[in-house]
C-alpha cells in the first residue's frame, strides 16, 4: 500500500500520461456527457479531471459546471472510491450542505458522479451529473451511469 502523499503522486502522473490536461475540446468526450445529460435528464453532465489542486472540466453539457478549486469540488470525493458517488439531495448530507455550490449558486441539489481511471488504475477524474432539484437514483441508474463511463474510460485509455 502507498501512504496517501505517494498515492497522490501516483495518481497525479497518471493524470499527465493521458495527456488530457492538454487537449483542447474534444469531441469524442462531448457527445458522452451530451448522452448522460439527456439520459437523465439532469441540468448538466461534466467529465472532470482532478489536478492536485483543481477540478477541471474537460467536457460540460449543460450550464452547470466550471473548474473549482479541489476543495470546493463533489468529485474529489467521488475519486476516494471505486465506485459512483450519489448525493441525492446535498442540503441533507453532512459532507455538502455548507459547501458554497449548494447554499450558494447555482444552488447544487443532486450530484451523481462515477470515477474515470487513468494508466495503473488510478482515479484521475469523474463523469457526473448535475441537477438544481433532489432526485431518487435507482439501480438501474446506477447500471447505466456505469455503462456510459465505460465508454468514456475506452476513451481515455485509447489516448
Amino acid at each position: 500500500m502507498f501512504d496517501p502523499w505517494e498515492a497522490e503522486r501516483h495518481r497525479k502522473a497518471s493524470l499527465q500520461r493521458t495527456g488530457l490536461l492538454t487537449a483542447e475540446g474534444d469531441e469524442r468526450f462531448n457527445r458522452f456527457t451530451r448522452a448522460a445529460r439527456d439520459t437523465f435528464n439532469v441540468n448538466s453532465s461534466t467529465i472532470s479531471l482532478i489536478t492536485g489542486t483543481e477540478q477541471i472540466i474537460m467536457s460540460l453539457a449543460g450550464d452547470l459546471g466550471r473548474d473549482l478549486s479541489r476543495e470546493m469540488s463533489f468529485c474529489t470525493h467521488t475519486i476516494l472510491h471505486d465506485q459512483a458517488l450519489v448525493i441525492p439531495d446535498a442540503t441533507k448530507d453532512d459532507r455538502f450542505r455548507t459547501n458554497p455550490l449548494v447554499t450558494g449558486q447555482p444552488n447544487l441539489r443532486f450530484y451523481a458522479g462515477h470515477p474515470l481511471t487513468g494508466p495503473g488504475g488510478w482515479r484521475i477524474g469523474v463523469l457526473s451529473l448535475l441537477d438544481l432539484q433532489p432526485r431518487t437514483f435507482t439501480q438501474q441508474d446506477h447500471h447505466t451511469l456505469k455503462a456510459i463511463t465505460n465508454h468514456v474510460q475506452a476513451e481515455i485509455l485509447a489516448n
